[in-house]
Parts: C-alpha cells; structure tokens; sequence
C-alpha cells in the first residue's frame, strides 16, 4: 500500500487531498493568502511520496532495513495468577521459596477472559522447573520490591514455542516503521479458550496497527508552552503505525507482515527481506560476471551407512568453501544429506544362454574302451574327473582330465580341463594322417581320433557351469526358469517286455520328460534319450533306439519291447518350467545359513599343486570366517594368519579351506619343520537342500540379506560374478552325505544331497536344437547417477545442500543440472548400492585457479608437444621394426602390445601372491614395497632454558610477570557482561591431545576413487594380506598423509563406468579370500584381452583423485586411513546446569569407549561434567577430523571439540598463526554452521531458521606492528569484577577480529580459560583497583601477530558485572574531588552483548584491563631432546622423517639434530636419505631440538605431543638369477621384489612364439632387474597360475645410470621361437646393489640401493609367418 491513502488522508477533518497523479512536488505559499490546513498536510504528503521512491528502489514493502534479527527457541511456561503487575516480572527471576530453583522470565503473556491465568515464559537456570512448579510461590525482587506470584490452572507448566524480534526498523507502506523488542509464543485454544503451547502449526508476524491519535488518546499532544495563551490547548492528531508480534494459525490476513512459518515444531519458509546493503548484492554480481561460480576449498565429502534405513545412505559433507553466484558460502562443519541406495527394479523378459560350451573339448571321437562301467556314459558331469594321458600316434604330449562326455553327430565330444602341454610338444595334428589317443595311464586307450590336421583341442568359451545373466546383471529374482537337464536313472528292471519308470514325487509338478506327449520317434529318441543295458559278463552296452518304443506321459516314461529280466540304465533329459521366485518346491535347490565349529591340528594340513599348505574344513560352500583361535595360546584371535578359500570351484562345491600365509607357515611348525597347532575354526556355511539349480531365490532372505549373497571369482577365467547374478548347476562336495550314485533318489532326499553327476544342463551340440537353450526371466536392480548440489539460497539451511536424484537405468546419465546451483559431486551409484564405499565420487572441476597455479598451467602448455610426443609410449613401440627370426628378409608381425607407465596399479596383476612391489603414482615410477615404522617421540630430556607446559607446547622460558601490553585502569562504572540474562549452553570442551600425526595400517584403508586401478593395491590383498595395501605405493606417508608440494600435482582423467562390476556386502570379508583376492577382480578381470588391431593397454593418465590443498601441500584423499587406536583426556565445562548428556564422536554414539570407572555423565551445578577419559578404537573412525561432541537429549545444551587425525592441518586461519589448527565454536545450540563474520552471517548461516545469536562481552586491543613486529606471545589478561555469580562460571577468551568486530565463532587457540566464582576477586565500588583484579594466566601463551584482537568474556549469568570507563564520566574514586574522565581512556571499542542482535561497538567505553605478554629469556641452553616411546620388533630403515608442528616467528629459528645420523642437522617433516641401512632395535631413534631466538617478544613454539618419527624400510634383496623366480609362484630364495602384469589374451585365433620387453629404468651400478614372461601354449588349459615363468635375455651390452637423472633403455627377448602363445604375463624382478646393507647412492634417498622402473613396454611377436 502506498505512503498515501485517500481513504485514510481525503477525509474530515483532515481533506489532505494530494493526488500524485499531478507532480505536485512542491507547495508555494504567498504573502496574504491564509495557509490551509490541507496544505500543512500535503507538505508532508509530497516529502513521504519522495521518502517512498527511494525506499521503493531499494527495498520492498515489508522489507526489514536493519536490526529486527530474530530468535525462535524452546522455553518452559507457568501459568500463575499475582496482585503484582504482571507484565513488570519480565527481565527478571522468579524462584522457588527455597531459592534452589531460579528462572528467568523473557516474556509475560495477559490473562483472557477465557483463561484467567497470566503466563510466564522462562528460561530455568538453576534447578529443575518441576521443583519451581511444585514451590506453589514465585518470589522475584523487581527494582528492589519483592513481588509473587502463584502457580495455578489445569496445565500448570510445560514446553513452549517463543519466537523473539529484537529492536529495528521495517519498510511498511513506504514509511521507515520502528518495532520494539517483542516476543510471541505459538498457541491455539480449545474449545473453552483455554490457550495451548505445544506442536502447533501457524505463521508469525506483524500485525499492522494504523491509528489516528489525537490529545484525548496521548497527553503529549497537548500544547506543553507553559505561561502562554495556548498553554495545554490539544494540538494537532497523529498518524500512527504499531507493528504488533502476532501468532496466527493463518497468514490469509489483511495489513499483515508474515515473518516465519511453524511447522511441527520447526520454522520454515522463513521470508527473507531486503538488507540494507545493496553493496554485497552489487560486488556478488561482479563476481559471479567476471568469474561464474567456484570452489576455493572442496568440500570433502564421505559416503557412510544410514543409521536409520538399511535403504539409504548418508553423505557426510565435511568443510569446504565456494562462491555461488559471488556470494561466499563457506563451511565448517560437518553436515549429512540422505541418499537413496539404487534400488529400482525393471524386468528382463527373456535371457537365453546358448548354447552350453563346458570349456575346451575334442569333438568326433571314438570311444575305444569303457573300463569304467555306465558312469562314464552318463552324458554330463563327472565328478572329479578322469585323468588322462594324450598321445600323438605314441609319443606323449600333455596330460588332461575328462569332465564330461557328449554325445555329437559324428561320434562323442570329450570335454577337458586342466591341460597340461609337454615340453617342446603341442596338440596339433600336421597333416590327415595323425592321430590322437587318449589313455588311462599310458596303455589304455579310452578314446582316439584320427585324420587331425590342425588343432585337436576347440577352445570353448564357458569354463564353468556357473551362468550370468547376460542384462541387468544384479539380479534380484527369477520369474521363469526354462532349462533341460539330463538325469541318470539306474537300476532298472523291466517287467516282462514293458518298463515304466516315474519321475520321484519331490520333482514332479517341475520337471517332466522332454518331448511330446506322444510315442517319441526314434530320431528325437537318439537325441535326448539312451538306454543301456548290462550284459551278463558286465559290460554296457547302448540298446538301439529302433528296438523299442517310448511313450512320454509328461511325468512318466513307458519302454516297451525290451527283453526280460535284464537290468537297464536310462539316460534321460528332463525339462524344468518353473518360477523360482514363489515360495515352496519349486525345482531349485535352496541354501541353509549354518554355523559349525571346528578343531583343527597337524593332521588336518594338506598341500596343493603349488605346494601351498592348507587346513581342510569339513563342509562345502563355506560363507565366511568368523574366527579363527589359537588353542594353545589364550584363544588369540590368529585370522590373519590364513588366507580363505570358500571352496567354490568352476564345476563344484568344494571343501573349504584355510590356506597358510607365507609368512605365518614358520609360526605353526616345531623346530623339526613339522606342524603343531591346535586351532579352533568358526565358520558359516550353506547347506543345500533340494534338486535343481540355484538361484537367487537360493537364498531365503529371512536367512540371509541379499547383499550378503556371495560372489564367485573363477580359478580358471578370474573373471567374478554376483552369485546372485547367476544359475548355478554345480554339484556339492559331501561325500559323508551322498547319495550312492547307484541308487534310486529317496522321496525326501536328505540335506545337502549334491545333484546325481547327470543332473546338469544339456550341452548343446546341435545348433539346430533351438529348445535347448537356457531361458531366464528376470527382475533386476537399475544403478543410478545423482549430483550433490550447493543451492543459491544460501538463507534456506535445509536445502542449501541438495541431492538431485537422477533416473534408474542400466545406462544411466547424470541428471540436468538444476537453476540457480553449483554442482558439486556426481554420485555414481551401483545396482542396489551393496556398501557405502561402491558409490563413485565424481567432484566437479569448479576449481577457483590462484595466478601461481595459472603460471604453472602456462609452463605446461609450453612443453604441450614434448610431453604429448612422451606420452604416447605405445606409438614409439608400435613404430619399431622387428626382424623375424627365422628369416631375416621379413618383418615379425606384431600380435599384442602391454604397456605400463606406471601411473598406478592398474596394469600391475595385485591379486597375485608374487606381487610385492610399490608404484610412486605422483612420479610413475616402480620400486620394491615398503614397510612404515611409527614411532610416537616423548621428551627425554629438557635444558632448564625450556619450558614444557601442560598442553605439551615447549617454547623458551618467559619471565613469571610478563610485561604490559595493553592496560586501562580507570573505572566510572560497572556493567553487566550479559545485561539481558541470554542463556546458551554452548560449553567449552579441552582435550589433552587433540591430534594424532599417524594412523592405523591394520584395516584396509576406504579407498574413494579409483577410476583407473590406480589405487587397486589398496583395494586388493597382494603378497601379504596383514599389510591391506599398505607399502604398495611409494611416498604415501606425503601423498596420502602430510601433503605433495603443489607442483607435483597430478593431472586426473576421466572416470570410468564401472557399474557392471558384481558386489557383496563388505562385512562378510572378514579374512582374505584364497581366489577372489579381497574383491579386487570386482574392478576388472585378470587378463588384459588384446585385439590385434587395437592391442594397446595403458595408464598414462591419473586419475580424478580428490584433492585438498593444506599449507601449501595437497592432499590426496582418495585413499583415506583409518584412525589408530588413541587415549584422550576430554574436560567438559559450560554446559547446562545437572543435565544428563551423551557423547558421540561425529553421529557415533561413543559413551562405551569412555574408560573412566563409574563416570557420571550428568554436569553439576556449575555445568561441568567430571573429566573422563575416552578410548578411541582403532579402526573404527576415518582420518580426517572427527567432532567429539557432547549434547543432550531435548538439545539444550552442547560442547564440541576438533579431533585431528591428519599429517597435515591448517595452523593459519583468520589471520591467526598457531602450532595448533584456530578453534572454531558454533553460535547457539540449535545451529551447527560456523559464520565468519557478525555482519554477514545472517546469509552464512543460512537462516531460514532464525536463532539466537549470542556474541560475547567484548574489550578491543591491539599489537603494534611499530613495538613488536614479530608479534607478541599474551601471557595473561587481568580483569576487575564488581560482581559474580554464586555458581556458574565466566569464559575467557581472545579472538580475532573481523571487520572491526570480534568474530562470531573463532577462537586462538590455548586462549580459553574457564573461571569459576571462587577465583574470582572483587573490587569495591569506591575505588576500584585493577592491580588486585582477576588474573588469568593462560597455560600456553597465546601468539598474536600484529593486528587487532578481542578479549571476550562469555557468561550465562546476568550476574557478573566488570568495571569500563566512559569518556565523559566521574572516575570511581575514593578521592574528596572526584576526577573526570577528560579523553577516551583506551584505543580500543567495547562490544556489549545485545539481546538476539550484534554486539555494536560502543566508543565511548573501554574496560578496565590489563593485558601482559611474554618476556622471553634470549640466552642459555634451550634444548629438548625427544626420543620414541612405543619401540617394538626388530627392523630395517633405509629412509626417515621427523614429523613436528613447530611454529616460527620472525626472529626465530629451531634446528634439529638426529641421533641416527650421527646427530647431524635435519629438516622436520621432510623424507631423510640415511648414510646407511640401519637396524632398528630397542632404539628407535631420537632427535634433539634446539631454541634460537634473538628477540625478547618472541619464542619459537614446538607442539611435542604431535612429534613422531617415521622409518621407512625397503623390502629387497639381491638373490639375482636364482631359479626360484621361475617358478609359478616365488619364495624368499628369489627376489623380494616383484611386479606381474595381469595376464594379456591373443583373441581371434592369434598366435605368438617370441616376446620383446622394452625397460625405461634408472638403474644404479650393481643393483640389477630381470624381466620374465609366463606364456600359455596353445591349446594348454592348465590353470595359467600354475604355469613357469621364462627368463628373458637382454639384447646388447647391460647398461647402469650415471646419475639419478639419467634413464637407460634396454631390451629383452625369448631365447627361441619353438612353440607357440596364446596369452602370457610380465614379471619384473628388482634387486638391491648391496644385499640390503652399506653404501649410498646419487640415484636413491635410501640407503638401499635399488633400481628404479620408469616404464615397462611388452610386445607379443610372431616369426615364420611369411
């Protein structure tokens, strides 16, 4: 509405008729003309339309202009009736008659018609309000006039809403309107007017009074000119706005203001006005024109469990800093957003596997012999296999075991495995004329072929009789099943000529003969059917079809015209039609969750084909171990002594096992070599019950959940798949429970019955057998991608982070990108999300670029052409020209390329034992692995010129005085330092040792990113599963820990789609899995399938890690430690008065960690809560910093403190400069962000929820950069008290300054002292005298640089008054002439805390004060020594590093001595080169620092509770050319250090019979690498783990580096080209100069001396072919 209202001016008797139709703007009164009164009205009119133009330009109607912040908080309510003026108890306490129970009343609501009780809204501060209720009699001394009141009414007390507005101004109706102080509660009424507080919903706001107010309504307007004609006469009336704090359950109302929203108990849709400063808006503009929006600082982001929903995941949004849209948005704390796990369905309607290959096989044999009765003609699965020899007319060339038999049309199909080729020997036929036998031992002869030219062996494609479905791979059941499965029958007797042969009760109704239901012809009779007969001397032999006839009836078979009396066996094929998914009998086989326990000694070791031992388990499909003890030893747990094989097989369910470790088998054998143990096994397994495949319906899920369905990584192909992804036909090894494969199933057959050896699919052999197909209907689970995103409202805290959910789908896309937002990680969220750590984070590159990092892009882009010329190592392979061998005149064709780069682990096979080596990712560059020794350092001795306080800081002695830095000491007169009782139970919380500089290498660290394999080290177990990827990445103690100068930055790459990857839930990965090598063939498989015409694989480029850049270092946080176990001593003050409270570390409820004997959790009348002493165990929390938090549960009171678990942490923050990281305090109770500035912090804190800002009594001063340039140390502060509480203590603290105010919420560190009324002395009111004020020392000087800061004195008592001096006013003095104060006394500003408003500087008053820093002694002996206080066993170091915190003023220095260098100088927290490897024992190692400082002012400070030292020990020898690393799998007799390729395949029926290795390496005199390859013969199907490896020979003279940065290229190549490749893997074998001992070397920091891989490049040739 306009400033001008014509109904409200135009009338009698006021006819102001301004009409701005005419542009009227000014009224020109004349000489003899009468003023009218309209014209009076109208001047106003004119000058308000004017007031309102510009009011309109810059705000809008409603908008608040300035003050008016407001609060919204939970109180108590007494209604009570009084003879006293109600509404005058506000401001002050009522208390019960025994003044144990105190209140403060905020506001006072009237009595109604209705409800004739008044009520009081207070806030208890001493007591409990049940005890102040149950008092009956309020007491409250008012202006020194004691009033009371009774407690009365039906509902006597309760819980209310109170929303509060502080003093402003707002722009109504084009008028600047003041508003007073206000406050409201929500409430309704019932039917009888009775007023109700609690969970009602409404609006708050103003409601808009407008009054005309003439003398008879206000005094004042009557004429005050006392001794005139006029005198008392009424003047003229006014117009009058009120804006009036009102509760309605409806905005829908006229000439009203809405200012905040109630909803079950929470403001929402708070409107957000207009600000006044219309500059923020112009520079945010700019900003966002000039440089869009930008992310300063990532906001790191973790993925965790849903403590509520097993369907969702948290994300837990840590710190970070951006500017959207050019308002800054920077966050320090740690928020969570829900996100949905991807757990869309869509249907599969048809999947069909066909046809059914079982590996390799011989096709068109002929059986020769058949000593084996009528098992081997079963048609399907034998189990265990037949071993046999293969010969070639009579010469030997391999071994193999005959799995299966087939039937085909021109004789039988053998199917294979595991064959083994014999040297200088292979299995193809040269000409029409050679045939193949296969032999039981070498004279038998079970089958041949003859006439082979080419091949004798087809190599399949299916190697097991697991099978996938081929879409929608993360299968969450089966709707229709259709399979044929051929079945045994044996033992049959014909009755007369006739035999009828039923299907046994518990498969009918699923399964029926195939074929019509009709007499079968023979041709379909030959094809799926065989009947035998035994002869009476024993032989088999097959009955033609043409013999008999054979009716099917579905479930019945008729035989007719047999002979009588003869027994018979019929070889059938069943056809399975059935929906798995339905509950009851249904053809599949189900599995029973079973718990068995086992001991286990000596006799029960077994060894395998590699000579491995093991400990046999007695059961099949074992799920998981769940412990392992030592009997003989305590029952200590000994699982990482194992490696675990679930005895999953490609065609069976085998016996569990538990393999020995290479490094535990010693442990377990007696000084003889023999083993001795007693153990005791836990284990689940699955029993299997029923006939039939399995399936995902398998698994009942009241038994188990699905992500816990187990995963099977095949032995043969290595390629993993989701059991539930699949159907399962394989057979279960239980030889105590077989059914004797001679007799009829039993109607119910037993548990864990295995399927007969005949009860597998059929294979087919015919193409033309459409029928015979595997068929699979299915529901499946769709992955998903979603954006976290930061919103523009920055005032809405609820959404100013968003997850935007994207759409389902097998191929999903990112969602759009939503208006007005800054997105800030793609989720990439598997099908069904099995765990947190499977969802892929993508941070997008809103990177803000500083000029440095814009220079050093720009030195890049100079070199752009060389390094795109060294990037493409494949290019310089690929060109070169390579001689055939067996004719020099023609090229050798070139059939595979590997290339590794060694950008990261990628390439490198981690899953295989032999494979122990480190990559440095940031300098692509192979080493031997590791081993990290970290020793925590304690003082050992101190010079008497040091002083080590009780935080553990250690600087240079100081003087016990200290020297005057500051000081008022006047007084005029004393104030409140909180006048308005502003209660908030934000308390303090001190820890002993905040900070841990190493972390715990027992757990697999959380890997984030590893888009490329880069980090698949970390993710897989490699040589020794204790290690869980540490020693696997070279310098990881800089790049995952304590930070990379910034320009060895990594560049990154794009990720990679890896949703097809198959998942289990993590928990069941208690120990290592013997095949599935800890998951890591989720991310890809073994081999590296090659085609001839695009062979290359590399990794040249990194991968996006998440980077954090701390001082100047980044941070690689893609692969995040977890915390090691640490003991720390918290005191907790400032919390609400005797209440109970719990502790959490981030949303972990951590009570059970406290050590503390009978600890109360409950604070006392003071708001401590008694000191306790919590464990943090190891393992369990993420590195990183955590929040230790201490709250209650209605959320009234809450103390947090930072625990650092970081090698590096900003020590520099709002200008601040500390040994330790700024302490950082939210503002009120209610709201977790941290502002940083008073000014600003309405949008930093994202208030649509408003709150009671609390900033702190507060005294200015400053260090003078002309005194003391190097800055100060302040040793102590010293304040008069004219008055205290009786109780509650008052918070000191220094803070620094922003824009002139006291920030919000940082705090300096070792600058918060809590004072309790004891300590604290009072003054008199006569005269004051500061020097016997409270003096408060802080237990570590606090360093403050030149600049302003802030004293601040924090209190939850009203009561605590101080003495300030005012320019102007009377001093306080005992004198007869008292002084006045001529000047303003102090430089300083004094804050006073205002209620729900800013503290605003008040110039004229200054505290009085004295602030004294530190004098520090400048000579004398000022060292420390440290040495290790956790030695342990006995180790090697090659490298070193001292981790310490040490800060350095300008002036001062520290040097560090290290006694394992002959106590030579060294710089912290940098990699120190040893002279020599040395042995590390029962000395670890210590250092010495020294103190140099040469002013007074200041002193270098060292924080000796974050002081380690960390070894580094090489893992190498020099055991060159032993043959050890020929074998499949290398022991301690060879080289330590050894890297394997995964393995690359030849496809499209390539061959190879030579391969080059090209090494780029730095390679110091006498250290050494050897370069092997392990190729696969054609046609050899042995398991490729169990192959040799071929040492290869260096082409020319061996060359070594001169220096470090010289890089040699050599050569390798087989020594023949006799036998032909089909697939092969790389060794690299790295050997030391020196046998781990003396020497140094130009080329290597270590005292080890070792060569160094820059790039390995693999090509696979094949000679002769011209």
């Amino acid at each position: 509405m306009p400033s001008y209202n014509n109904d409200l001016f135009n009338i009698e008797p006021y006819f102001d008729d301004y009409s701005e139709d005419k542009n009227f703007h000014k009224i020109l009164f004349r000489p003899g003309y009468a003023v009218q009164a309209r014209e009076l009205s109208q001047i106003q009119s004119i000058l308000q339309n004017q007031i309102e133009r510009f009011g309109n330009h810059v705000f809008k109607d409603g908008s608040k202009v300035y003050g008016a912040d407001s609060a919204f908080q939970t109180v108590d309510f007494i209604r009570v009736t009084s003879t006293s003026p109600i509404a005058s108890f506000s401001g002050f306490e009522v208390s019960s008659e025994d003044n144990l129970n105190v209140a403060k009343v905020i506001h006072v609501e009237d009595a109604t018609t209705e409800d004739n009780f008044y009520v009081l809204f207070v806030q208890v501060v001493k007591g409990t309000l049940a005890n102040l209720v149950a008092s009956t009699t309020l007491t409250s001394s008012i202006d020194t006039e004691v009033a009371t009141a009774t407690v009365g009414g039906t509902t006597q007390s309760g819980t209310a809403k109170l929303y509060s507005v502080s003093e402003g101004i707002f722009f109504i109706d084009g008028y600047f309107v003041r508003t007073e102080e206000q406050h409201a509660p929500s409430f309704g009424t019932t039917t009888a007017g009775i007023r109700q507080y609690n969970d009602i919903d409404g609006v708050f706001g103003f409601d808009i009074q407008k009054n005309y107010i003439g003398a008879n309504e206000d005094e004042t307007l009557r004429d005050p000119a006392r001794g005139f004609y006029n005198f008392n006469a009424p003047g003229s009336d006014r117009y009058q706005i009120v804006l009036d704090l009102s509760f309605f359950t409806s905005a829908e109302r006229d000439n009203f203001v809405p200012l905040a929203t109630l909803t079950s108990g929470v403001i929402t849709n708070q409107v957000i006005y207009s600000d006044y400063n219309e500059l923020e808006k112009t520079l945010a503009r700019r900003t966002f024109d000039e440089s869009g929006s930008y992310i300063t600082d990532p906001f790191e982001l973790e993925v965790q469990p849903d403590p509520l929903s097993s369907s969702k995941l948290s994300l837990a949004i840590g710190s970070g800093k951006a500017y959207i849209f050019g308002h800054e948005f920077d966050n320090q704390t740690i928020e969570f957003k829900e996100l949905d796990r991807a757990r869309t369905t869509a249907t599969r309607e048809s999947t069909e596997v066909k046809p059914f290959d079982l590996g390799n096989y011989i096709d068109n044999m002929t059986i020769v012999s058949n000593p084996f009765g009528e098992d081997f003609f079963e048609g399907a699965l034998i189990e265990g296999g037949l071993e046999v020899s293969i010969f070639k007319v009579d010469t030997l060339v391999g071994t193999a075991t005959v799995i299966s038999v087939q039937t085909s049309p021109n004789g039988h199909r053998l199917y294979l495995k595991d064959i083994s080729i014999s040297p200088n020997q292979n299995l193809i036929g040269a000409d029409t004329e050679e045939t193949f036998e296969l032999r039981i031992g070498n004279t038998i002869v079970l089958a041949q072929k003859t006439n082979v030219n080419g091949p004798l062996v087809t190599e399949g494609d299916n190697h097991s009789l697991v099978f996938p479905v081929d879409k929608g791979t993360t299968v969450k059941d089966i709707t229709d099943l259709k399979v044929r499965i051929r079945k045994a029958f044996t033992n049959l007797s014909s009755i007369g000529n006739e035999l009828v042969l039923s299907l046994p009760s518990f498969i009918q109704g699923n399964y029926s003969f195939v074929g019509p239901l009709d007499t079968l012809d023979n041709n379909f009779v030959d094809t799926y059917y065989q009947l035998f007969q035994r002869e009476p001397d024993g032989n088999i032999s097959l009955v033609s079809s043409g013999s008999y006839s054979m009716v099917n009836e579905g479930s019945q078979l008729t035989i007719s015209n047999l002979s009588a009396g003869v027994s018979y066996m019929l070889l059938a094929t069943l056809e399975l039609d059935t929906d798995p998914s339905q509950a009851g009998d249904n053809g599949i086989r189900r599995k029973i969750k079973t718990t068995d326990v086992l001991t286990v000694d000596s006799t029960d070791v077994g060894q395998d084909q590699e000579g491995r031992y093991y400990i046999e388990l007695n059961r099949a499909d074992v799920l998981k171990i769940n412990s392992v003890v030592d009997d003989n030893n305590n029952n200590v747990s000994v699982v990482s002594d194992f490696l675990f094989d679930n005895g999953q097989r490609d065609y069976s369910y085998e016996y569990g096992r538990l393999y020995f470790t290479q490094s535990s088998e010693t442990k377990y054998k007696d000084e003889d070599l023999n083993f001795s143990f007693s153990l005791t096994v836990n284990y689940d397994y699955f029993e299997h019950d029923g006939f039939g495949p399995l399936t995902v319906d398998s698994y009942p899920l009241d038994a188990i959940n699905y992500e816990d369905i187990p995963l099977f990584t095949s032995p043969i192909s290595g390629k993993t798949v989701s059991l539930a992804s699949c159907v399962d036909f394989r057979f279960t090894r239980d030889d105590a429970r077989r059914v004797n494969a001679d007799e009829e199933p039993t109607e119910d057959p037993p548990v864990n019955t295995p399927l007969s050896s005949s009860s597998v699919p059929v294979f087919q052999i015919d193409q033309s057998r459409e029928n015979d197909v595997l068929k699979i209907k299915h529901n499946y689970y769709l992955p998903r991608i979603d954006k976290l995103v930061l919103n523009r409202d920055l005032n809405n805290e609820t959404t100013v982070f968003t997850v935007v959910k994207g759409f389902p789908s097998l191929s999903p896309v990112p969602p759009e990108d939503i208006e007005n937002s800054l997105t800030l990680y793609k989720m990439i969220l598997p099908a069904y999300t099995h765990n947190p750590e499977d969802v892929i984070l993508e941070r997008t590159p809103h990177k803000r670029y500083t000029m440095s990092e814009i220079g050093e892009v720009d030195k890049r882009l100079e070199q752009v052409e060389l390094l795109s010329s060294l990037t493409n190592v494949e290019a310089k392979v690929d060109s070169i020209t390579f001689v055939d061998r067996t004719d020099s005149s023609q090229e050798a064709d070139k059939k595979a390329i590997l290339v590794d780069d060694f950008g990261g682990h990628g390439i490198g096979d981690v899953s295989k034992d032999d494979y122990k080596c480190s990559i440095d990712i940031q300098n692509k560059e192979l080493r031997p692995a590791f081993k990290s020794h970290a020793y925590d350092l304690a003082a050992q001795s101190v010079d008497a010129g040091l002083t080590v306080d009780s935080n553990g800081i250690v600087m240079v002695n100081y003087s016990a005085t200290g020297t005057t830095l500051a000081a008022q000491i006047k007084a005029s007169e004393k104030i409140s330092i909180n006048p308005y009782q502003v209660t908030n139970w934000v308390g303090t919380i001190h820890l002993d040792d905040p900070i841990d500089v190493w972390f715990d290498e027992t757990k697999r660290p959380r890997v984030k990113t590893n888009t490329l394999g880069e980090n698949d080290a970390w993710v897989a177990t490699s040589y020794d599963d204790t290690r869980v990827g540490f020693g696997s990445q070279w310098n990881d103690w800089e790049a995952l820990w304590s930070g990379i100068a910034i320009d060895k930055k990594p560049d990154s790459a794009k990720i990679k789609n890896l949703l097809s990857i198959p998942r289990v839930n993590e928990s069941l990965n208690t120990m290592r899995d013997r095949f599935e090598k800890d998951l890591i063939l989720q991310r890809r498989t073994k081999s590296v399938e090659q085609r001839s015409s695009d062979i290359l694989s590399s990794m040249s480029a990194f991968p996006d890690h998440i980077i954090k850049t701390l001082k100047g270092k980044i941070v690689d946080l893609s692969v995040v430690p977890y915390m090691r176990a640490k003991l720390i001593t918290v005191t907790a003050e400032g919390l609400k008065p005797n209440t109970s409270v719990d502790v959490f570390i981030d949303n972990v409820l951590a009570t059970s960690y406290i050590s503390t004997p009978n600890w109360s959790n409950t604070t006392d009348d003071t708001g401590k809560l008694q000191q306790f002493v919590i464990l943090l165990p190891t393992s369990k929390f993420l590195t990183g910093k955590r929040i230790l938090k201490i709250v209650d549960t209605a959320n009234t009171t809450i103390a947090e403190s930072t625990l650092y678990s970081q090698g590096v942490y900003e020590t520099r923050s709002q200008g601040v400069s500390s040994v330790r990281p700024i302490i950082r305090r939210r503002q009120t109770v209610t709201s977790s962000a941290i502002p940083s500035d008073v000014n600003t912090r309405k949008s930093e804190l994202r208030t649509s929820k408003k709150y009671q800002w609390v900033d702190p009594f507060a005294q200015t001063f400053f260090v003078d950069e002309s005194e003391n340039p190097q800055g100060i140390f302040l040793q102590s502060v010293q304040v008069a008290f004219a008055k205290k509480d009786s109780t509650l203590p008052v918070t000191f603290q220094i803070r620094p300054t922003k824009n002139g105010y006291p920030h919000p919420s940082a705090i300096i560190p070792f600058s918060e002292v809590v004072v309790y009324p004891p300590s604290i002395n009072l003054q008199a009111t006569t005269k004051p005298n500061i020097s016997n004020g409270t003096k408060v020392t802080f237990k570590t000087p606090v360093f403050l640089e030149p600049g302003e800061y802030a004293l601040c004195m924090v209190s939850n008592s009203k009561d605590y008054e101080v003495y300030t001096a005012t320019t102007g006013a009377t001093e306080l003095t005992d004198a007869d002439e008292a002084n006045r104060i001529q000047k303003q006394v102090y430089s300083g500003k004094l804050f006073r805390p205002q209620n729900t408003n800013v503290a605003e500087p008040d110039y004229t008053k200054d505290l009085m004060f004295i602030a004294r820093r530190c004098e520090f002694v400048t000579s004398g002996n000022r060292s420390i020594t440290l040495a290790a206080t956790n030695t342990g066993s006995s180790h090697k170091a090659d490298l070193s590093r001292v981790i310490s915190y040490i800060q350095k003023p300008v002036s001062t220095e520290t040097q560090i001595t290290y006694s394992l260098l002959d106590n030579a100088a060294v710089n912290e927290n940098s990699n120190i080169a040893l002279n020599e490897e040395k042995t590390i024992s029962t000395d670890a190692g210590s250092i010495t620092v020294s103190f140099l400082n040469g002013n007074s002012d200041v002193s270098p400070v060292m924080d000796s509770k974050s002081t380690a030292l960390l070894h580094i020990e090489t893992e190498v020898n020099n055991n060159i050319g032993t043959q050890d690393d020929e074998n499949p799998i290398g022991t301690s007799v060879g080289s330590s250090a050894r890297y394997i390729s995964k393995r690359v395949e030849l496809l499209d029926n390539n061959v190879a019979n030579d391969f080059h290795v090209f090494v780029d390496a730095v390679k110091p005199e006498n250290t050494q690498y050897e370069i092997y390859v392990k190729p696969r013969k054609a046609g050899d199907s042995t398991d490729f783990d169990l192959l040799p490896y071929r040492r290869l020979q260096r082409i020319n003279q061996e060359k070594f580096s001169e220096d470090e940065s010289t890089i040699i290229t050599e050569e390798f190549r087989l020594s023949d080209t006799q036998n032909t490749y089909t697939s092969f893997a790389i060794k690299i074998c790295l050997y030391s100069g020196n046998n781990d001992s003396q020497g140094s070397s130009v080329v290597d920091p270590n005292g080890t001396v070792v060569p160094v891989i820059k790039s390995v490049r693999a090509v696979a040739l094949e000679h002769g072919t011209s």
